[in-house]
């Protein structure tokens, strides 16, 4: 994704060779919008099609919104949040992308269940053994991967909704190692790598 970027879902085929968040799931191909290092006031606005405002100014590297379901329009959007971290930082550098998710939830929450139905949080992330035992210390579990680590976990969020009632809601964080990414989506889109080459050599010889 270009830095602070705005890409619409009535795009997707020319941006295409833009945007390479088809790496994560397939599915968020059907994307309405995606933000790159964009405020979460901004987040917020494409979710509530300007309806509300905030003065939210974290900038989340990578924000998607998707319908929740293609086939039936009901309003509701699924939100995605990605956060991809330097290399070889140290523990509690690496512990605050935990911190760092609940932030967001917490605000993201406030328009859950009227507009967001589900929210998923994805952390690329250098891994270690100290990494890997706070992990674990937090009830994450490793899920099998032919290559690199991968982490998953559900935590505990308390937020006020819009009429400021305190809420709990627990929400699903996966952390991945820059090997298990990568590996991982060239196993599942192999063929979709191929067009995709095909396609930038095409668009240089014309």
């Amino acid at each position: 994704m270009p830095k602070s970027s705005k890409l619409k879902g009535e795009n997707v085929i020319k941006d295409i060779y833009t945007s390479n968040v088809w790496l994560f799931d397939d599915k968020f191909m059907t994307y309405s919008t995606i933000l790159s290092e964009q405020t979460m006031d901004t987040l917020i606005q494409e979710i509530t099609q300007d309806e509300q405002k905030s003065s939210e100014k974290g900038r989340p590297d990578i924000s998607m919104i998707f319908s929740d379901n293609p086939e039936k329009d009901n309003g509701k959007v699924d939100v995605v949040i990605i956060e991809l971290k330097k290399l070889d930082l140290k523990l509690a550098n690496r512990e605050e992308l935990r911190s760092q998710f609940k932030q967001r939830a917490r605000r993201l929450l406030k328009y859950y269940p009227n507009k967001i139905q589900r929210i998923f949080f994805y952390g690329i992330i250098d891994f270690d053994k100290e990494f890997e035992r706070s992990l674990r210390e937090d009830r994450f579990i490793p899920i099998f991967s032919e290559e690199g680590q991968i982490f998953y976990g559900r935590q505990q969020v308390l937020y006020d909704d819009e009429n400021l009632i305190e809420r709990e809601q627990y929400i699903d964080i996966t952390l991945l190692s820059f090997e298990a990414f990568w590996k991982d989506a060239e196993r599942r889109n192999s063929t979709f790598l191929k067009i995709l080459k095909d396609g930038f050599k095409n668009k240089k010889s014309e």
